[in-house]
């Protein structure tokens, strides 16, 4: 019964009023995540379900794995996806159209998903630019909402040198602006001395603890490794210029060879060579595919792609305390900026910097495709909104009661076996796994067109341990653990 149009999703704690408080005000919180409900008509709705990931090799544009998915009540037929280089984040067909590419019909509930290698024109106007898509651009399908088929880009900003249509190398020179770090610009070797915005915990630069530099394939990116050839462990900070107001998106690519751990912090307070400085919050990848998020005292797991790029992105809004971290592509969590990393009434609402370091010999990684951006339209309908915070699942109230499920599983420590009960509202095809601590599946099911059941997992053989159990679907994942003990 809501009307049709766009909407925020917010939650209201002790919305009744129930609770004697200090602080009322505390209590309205806003996910800042667009979600867009459509008449009720017998149309389809194409829509991007997730814009996948963007990245530049001289003037080409590689994009990798957009979904494109049919909310709507009727079969959209063949279009097309057109790709635009704008100014701005709000893209229109009076943008520059640099390619497009054909998606087949889609039935309801159906997505497709797209890759497209585009090159910018030579003569192309040199200036600042961001790559985003129209779905439908033609405008050959008949939806029920016309006005959301603009809703997908990217927020890394593309510089094209005048003339010659190829990407600039973007580095940062001034952390007390917008910018973006890709690290093709610098010479190989150490960092510190290269930039203004890198430096050491320490404030040594050019030693041990700085940044490596290195090449692969044409690209150059930043390596961490607990024990350098010249000895010690690198510990690599970003200065993010000590802000207190204004909301931000920190995104960035981390590299993992399987077994191979990574880390980072973000501060609120930092000074080189300083005891000064309190951590926000810490992200862990432990070598297996899983990491956690340490964040006001507790930890919150995710999944993460071993032996590929991962997108991380953070969501800062320091005007609202909040922050969102999304890697992957999946949501993490979002929780007060505010909080420290080990308490959550520790520290203050400042964005100092971020930091990058082995922990101990077990830890390596590699940084790339750095991008920092003030988000002006942080909440704004008239600009992309990917803000999934609820999973990448929150497009509308009717797709997120869709794609919710259930799943608990017991016993929990056992010895013997274990017994996942599932339960969803409507048929999807489900896989259930058991993983061990590095990562290896120990055992995998699939149950087709499912709404619930409860199947037994014999465990018996497997060593004491933490394990843990992934129940996926069509359009989302749990993953909960299990504890066996002998």
């Amino acid at each position: 019964n809501i009307p049709a149009g766009t909407y925020y999703v917010g939650a209201i704690v002790d919305y009744q009023n129930e609770v004697s408080e200090s602080d009322e005000v505390e209590n309205h919180c806003c996910f800042y995540t667009r979600i867009q409900i459509s008449a009720n008509s017998n149309k389809a709705d194409l829509r991007c379900k997730y814009k996948g990931w963007l990245s530049l090799d001289g003037a080409n544009l590689n994009v990798l794995s957009t979904q494109v998915r049919n909310y709507g009540s009727a079969t959209a037929s063949a279009s097309e996806i057109g790709f635009y280089l704008s100014t701005d984040l709000d893209f229109t067909t009076a943008d520059y159209f640099v390619g497009s590419q054909a998606i087949g019909a889609l039935a309801p509930g159906q997505s497709a998903t797209v890759s497209w290698t585009g090159t910018i024109p030579s003569g192309f106007p040199a200036g600042t630019y961001y790559l985003g898509f129209i779905i439908d651009h033609n405008d050959v399908v008949a939806e029920s909402n016309e006005a959301n088929n603009n809703d997908c880009g990217w927020e890394n900003p593309i510089h094209v040198s005048g003339g010659t249509g190829n990407t600039d190398d973007c580095a940062c020179t001034n952390y007390f602006q917008d910018f973006c770090e890709d690290f093709n610009s610098y010479n190989l070797g150490k960092l510190g001395p290269q930039s203004d915005c890198w430096t050491t915990w320490s404030g040594y630069e050019g030693a041990a603890q700085d940044g490596l530099v290195q090449s692969s394939g044409g690209n150059q990116y930043l390596k961490v490794k607990a024990t350098q050839a010249s000895g010690g462990a690198q510990d690599v900070v970003l200065r993010l210029g000590d802000r207190t107001s204004g909301k931000y998106q920190l995104s960035f690519k981390m590299f993992l060879f399987s077994g191979d751990k990574g880390y980072y912090n973000l501060l609120h307070e930092f000074a080189p060579g300083s005891s000064n400085y309190t951590h926000a919050y810490e992200v862990f990848f432990n070598g297996n595919g899983i990491g956690r998020a340490r964040h006001g005292g507790v930890n919150q797991t995710f999944l993460y792609n071993m032996n590929a790029w991962n997108d991380v992105v953070q969501e800062i809004d320091l005007d609202n305390d909040q922050v969102t971290l999304t890697i992957a592509g999946r949501y993490v969590a979002s929780w007060r900026f505010s909080e420290a990393a080990g308490h959550p009434n520790l520290g203050t609402n400042t964005l100092a910097s971020m930091n990058f370091y082995p922990v101990d010999g077990t830890y390596e990684f590699y940084v790339d495709e750095l991008s920092f951006q003030t988000l002006t339209n942080f909440a704004d309908n008239g600009a992309i909104e990917e803000r999934n915070t609820l999973a990448n699942l929150t497009e509308n109230l009717v797709n997120l009661e869709a794609a919710a499920f259930d799943f608990d599983h017991y016993p929990n420590p056992t010895s013997s076996d274990v017994t996942v009960a599932f339960s969803k509202k409507t048929p999807t095809d489900v896989s259930v796994e058991i993983i061990n601590a590095i990562g290896q599946v120990m055992q995998q099911q699939t149950f087709s067109n499912s709404t619930v059941f409860n199947e037994t997992f014999d465990v018996s053989a497997y060593p004491a341990g933490v394990y843990y159990i992934k129940v996926q679907t069509e359009e989302a994942q749990q993953m909960k653990q299990v504890v066996i003990v002998r």
